[in-house]
């Protein structure tokens, strides 16, 4: 085989930011008479070098020559940015072989998060009467030879501000600055005061991470609530006969800065009395008033009586409250003495048509006649169904009622109510005793309409009675 002769373009193979170095491999044939097979292969005395080739076998027809893809890799990582490793290609037919001479340099470019930069633009942010303000994070790869990925994140030692970003992963070209908006938000100082948090942002892959740090500074007004006026109109007010009442409230945002939302809200010492509000919420600009209509609900007090309650109606603004009170008295009638009459009136007059109606499903077993002759109680109670005297009971027992009728409406005239409920409880005893007695004496079923005018005409009368009673306890 000494006319077959290698060589490599390039001669040295280089694996930049790669896993191998490749060229071409030149089988010579030109100078030999025969076809020659060959196989290739590769050999380093060091063992760290691993030779391919697109074809291991080829055939090199004599008078000409050959060319085979070859490629080159380090058996192990390195650490290092740059490694040179020779290496040997061997091309043999069985009998004689050639050889050839390479070297494997392998160069790894520093990881571009090794060399990037993070930054705020500004810095600092500071805003006023505000919970959130905005900046940009620029991720710098201008020293980087390859792309850099990166995921974005914030942070604060107190856990107390928010970040959002426009962006939360980024990819920046080599020798590229890329910048994405970031917005940080933060519960707001008390009024009148400033406060300075750090924040930190944090451009991270898995390679590894670089950060930065600047501040979030927020200043705020003093509350508008802290300045604000409230009062009520009027601050005296009388309910007759109601348990609702009205009223106005009115806030006055002297704040000359900030805009004023209060949230309106209500209490009484007793917290018998119900508040709403329309609207529940005022937003007041700076410099002006606002107002809302109050509607106060509380229990009527007792017929005759007054009652007085304190109210405070107040505007809340984060948790600071001003606050103004009013007076509101209630009234009630004393309805008792016109029910009463209304009651005994309306119950006698019922009463009365009822005790000239029949009291008897059948008026003919106990008809309604003119008293003829006027026996002993023991004669009326013992003759037949067939006598005369049979006829005298009816009209005894309404001319009873009627007369007890009378004195339960005569009972309105006296202070209390004693005659008319005993009257009408008597004029229902001797109705419903009637009845009994018609019923067993003459099988006279009740179911005459006076017998119940009479009992509901009575108990109502009974009613009116009562609530004198009720109005003296």
């Amino acid at each position: 085989m000494s006319a077959l002769q290698l060589r490599l373009e390039p001669s040295t193979l280089k694996a930049a930011d790669a896993p191998y170095g490749q060229g071409w491999l030149i089988i010579d044939n030109r100078k030999g008479s025969v076809d020659r097979h060959v196989r290739l292969s590769g050999r380093d005395p060091e063992g760290s070098v691993r030779v391919l080739f697109y074809v291991a076998k080829i055939d090199v027809r004599a008078g000409s020559e050959s060319r085979v893809g070859i490629r080159a890799q380090l058996v192990a990582p390195r650490k290092e940015a740059e490694t040179s490793k020779p290496f040997t290609v061997v091309a043999t037919d069985g009998t004689s072989e050639a050889t050839v001479d390479g070297t494997l340099i392998h160069t790894t470019s520093p990881n571009p998060i090794a060399t990037a930069e993070i930054r705020l633009e500004p810095e600092q942010i500071t805003v006023k009467d505000r919970t959130h303000g905005r900046c940009r994070v620029a991720v710098d790869n201008t020293r980087g030879s390859q792309p850099l990925k990166v995921r974005l994140n914030g942070s604060d030692p107190e856990r107390a501000v928010g970040f959002e970003f426009e962006a939360w992963a980024l990819e920046v070209p080599p020798g590229e600055v890329s910048r994405v908006a970031m917005t940080v938000s933060a519960p707001p100082p008390p009024g009148g005061e400033t406060v300075s948090r750090e924040i930190r942002v944090v451009a991270s892959n898995e390679d590894g991470s670089v950060k930065t740090q600047g501040a979030f500074v927020q200043t705020a007004s003093p509350a508008p609530i802290t300045l604000a006026r409230i009062r009520l109109e009027p601050e005296q007010f009388t309910v007759h006969n109601s348990s609702r009442g009205q009223l106005r409230v009115v806030v006055d945002n002297r704040s000359r800065a900030l805009p004023l939302r209060a949230r309106l809200v209500g209490r009484d010492p007793e917290n018998a009395v119900q508040f709403s509000f329309d609207p529940p919420t005022l937003n007041i600009p700076p410099g002006q008033a606002g107002w809302a209509k109050v509607t106060v609900r509380a229990p009527r007090p007792r017929m005759g009586h007054a009652k007085v309650r304190n109210l405070e109606v107040g505007a809340e603004d984060g948790g600071i409250v001003v606050d103004a009170g009013a007076v509101l008295t209630q009234t009630s009638d004393d309805l008792l003495p016109l029910i009463r009459i209304a009651a005994t009136l309306l119950g006698g007059l019922i009463a009365l048509i009822g005790a000239f109606l029949p009291w008897t499903g059948d008026a003919q077993q106990v008809p309604l006649l003119t008293v003829r002759r006027f026996p002993g109680i023991g004669d009326i109670m013992s003759v037949a169904t067939g006598d005369d005297y049979t006829y005298v009971t009816q009209p005894i027992a309404r001319a009873v009622v009627i007369v007890l009728i009378a004195l339960m409406l005569i009972g309105i005239l006296r202070p209390k109510g004693g005659m008319t409920i005993i009257a009408g409880l008597a004029a229902i005893a001797v109705t419903i005793g009637f009845a009994v007695y018609a019923d067993a004496q003459f099988s006279a079923a009740p179911g005459g309409t006076g017998l119940p005018l009479v009992v509901v005409g009575c108990l109502l009368g009974c009613v009116g009675g009562l609530c004198i009673r009720s109005s003296e306890s």
